[in-house]
């Protein structure tokens, strides 16, 4: 699903970028290689990387 859809950037693009480290829009636009545009997307990519990190927290703590 896109999430940014002036720079098609979609969830996958967002799990992938946080798994490289990125835990900010601005990092996430910079992971693939583009800038913003709109703005629309924002909040919705802030809520992304929240979900992703949070995600990508409980598989760490489970493999433990």
């Amino acid at each position: 699903m896109y999430i940014c859809i002036c720079r098609a950037i979609s969830d996958h693009d967002v799990r992938d970028a946080v798994q490289e480290g990125a835990q900010t829009v601005k990092c996430i636009f910079r992971s693939c290689g583009k800038k913003p545009k709109c703005g629309k997307c924002l909040s919705h990519l802030n809520d992304s990387i929240s979900e992703h990190v949070e995600c990508s927290s409980q598989v760490s703590i489970a493999a433990e």
